[in-house]
């Protein structure tokens, strides 16, 4: 018996799967490129590209930059051949995102928590998605959902082990919400996801090499490397407020003492603030670490000192990071940020004397781009390659339902 072009042969699909899993890892890649990564021969990955642009999964992205010869062809996956759905929690609401194949949103929903629990965060976490399953329909959507949340976080268990802005120690979290929702989850902590978001969806283009830094009640970062998630052998990587800025400093929960979270997250910017603003009896009756970075902004000069101090102590992990990873961007993000031109223009001053010149001089410092939408945007794009690990059986199935129109495996209304 003659077999089908298309036909799923175990050794036909692996190809095909590892294809689409190394495209869901950029944003375009030349032919050449992706056999390179994959490691099959020209033939092999222009007989799976073949079949996945019939399968509509993958499309032609136009021309690269020539090296010296021909300009090479570019393919990419296709807009609409899949879409993602990403989560994060910003201030005790859950930002889901509906994202195409190019990250662009297609649906957002809020949903704000009515309690502190962890049962409370199910709770909202799925009326979220309730009310974002009108955008799903018709659409290829893996019953996968990326999260990405505060606290240390096993990304393997889906477990946080602990939680400074929620106050949650030791939560099955990922398995709650599978259960509850009847998805695959995918969790980790949301300075990952955004600094996902932050390399993929940079304004002038992708960035390859990227650390974000998220300053809040806690300190975390997210390390991107040639396009891809840093996460550690136990997916723990990226805990920057844990690393010792000041020996013998000021204690620290983790119980270490002159940790980075210790010296620039709200609570001590804002009981250092009110120990020199006491002195010179400038305190406002209410204090918050935004009610003192916004004063730094307008000239206050106490709390000015403050801002300035605790940008010393960022600059030295700055530069301490830029001298280690060669990033292309350190990119500072969270609530702090938010409220503080000056905590972002001293850190650029003050790590002058932190890094070398060099990689320093073509290192970019910023704020961040994208907001609180960052943790869901990149908590979305982070499921890509599982996302589509799933949708190449879905489209066979679909392309075996003879002439069955419109039909869509992932959609349970035509199942």
């Amino acid at each position: 018996m003659t077999k089908s072009n298309h036909g799923s042969s175990p050794s036909r699909r692996s190809s095909l799967a590892v294809v689409l899993r190394t495209l869901a890892d950029e944003q375009n890649l030349p032919r050449a490129e992706l056999a390179h990564r994959t490691q099959l021969s020209r033939a092999a990955v222009n007989q799976a590209l073949a079949a996945l642009t019939d399968y509509g999964l993958v499309e032609e992205a136009g021309y690269g930059k020539s090296t010296g010869g021909r300009r090479p062809r570019m393919v990419r996956l296709a807009a609409g051949s899949a879409y993602t759905l990403g989560a994060a929690m910003a201030n005790w609401t859950w930002i889901m995102c509906l994202l195409d194949m190019t990250g662009k949103t297609v649906a957002e929903e809020r949903q704000t928590m009515k309690g502190d629990s962890p049962e409370a965060a199910v709770d909202a976490l799925d009326a979220a998605y309730r009310r974002i399953s009108p955008a799903m329909k018709d659409r290829r959507v893996p019953e996968i959902l990326g999260l990405g949340a505060p606290g240390l976080i096993d990304m393997n268990a889906g477990f946080i082990h602990s939680s400074v802005n929620l106050g949650w120690q030791n939560v099955p979290f990922g398995d709650m919400v599978s259960s509850r929702m009847g998805l695959e989850v995918a969790m980790t902590n949301r300075s990952k996801t955004s600094a996902l978001a932050e390399a993929w969806l940079a304004p002038e283009g992708p960035v390859s090499n990227l650390v974000y830094i998220h300053i809040g009640l806690g300190v975390t970062a997210g390390i991107v490397v040639n396009g891809t998630l840093l996460t550690g052998s136990n997916t723990f990587a990226g805990e920057l407020g844990h690393t010792t800025v000041v020996p013998d400093g000021p204690p620290c929960p983790c119980g270490n003492r002159g940790c980075l979270q210790a010296l620039i997250s709200e609570d001590p910017v804002r009981r250092r603030a009110m120990t020199m603003a006491d002195r010179e009896a400038s305190r406002p009756k209410e204090l918050t670490a935004e009610y003192v970075l916004r004063a730094a902004d307008e000239g206050h000069l106490v709390f000015g000192r403050v801002v300035r101090e605790a940008a010393g102590y960022l600059a030295i992990a700055v530069g301490n990071l830029i001298n280690l990873l060669d990033p292309d961007r350190i990119v500072l993000g969270g609530p702090m940020v938010s409220w503080s031109r000056l905590l972002v223009e001293e850190t650029r001053e003050q790590v002058a004397y932190r890094a070398m010149l060099l990689p320093l001089s073509l290192t970019r410092i910023e704020p961040a781009s994208l907001g609180v939408e960052a943790g869901a945007l990149g908590a979305a794009l982070m499921i890509r390659p599982r996302a589509m690990e799933l949708i190449l059986p879905c489209v066979e199935i679909e392309r075996r339902s003879a002439g069955a129109a419109g039909a869509n495996c992932m959609d349970p209304d035509k199942q």
